[in-house]
């Protein structure tokens, strides 16, 4: 899995739905800022379902249809991938700045 550029404009209107900021601060690691994020998300969720569903069947290859059906574990299995993207930290930051 690997993100792209056209990744970063997805998941910045997606958090402008969710009325999610990335709370970005110096130093701090990829694992913070994924539950952070995390926890934000799941607060507010529901205002992005469709787009969620995308990005991540644009992520797994998948149709958003089918992740719509999955199973809890197979979204805390796609979790526990996404986290460990090598360059999340700075792709979040940079979608930080796209949203400024």
């Amino acid at each position: 899995m690997k993100l792209k550029l056209q990744h970063a404009f997805k998941v910045s209107r997606i958090l402008k739905k969710m009325k999610i900021r990335p709370d970005i601060k110096a130093k701090m690691k990829q694992e913070e800022l994924g539950l952070h994020m995390m926890l934000e998300a799941f607060e507010n969720i529901g205002n992005a379902e469709q787009e969620v569903y995308e990005f991540i069947g644009e992520l797994k290859g998948v149709e958003a249809s089918e992740v719509a059906e999955w199973d809890f574990d197979q979204f805390i299995e796609f979790i526990d991938e996404f986290k460990k993207i090598e360059g999340l930290d700075r792709f979040f930051t940079s979608v930080s700045k796209l949203m400024k």
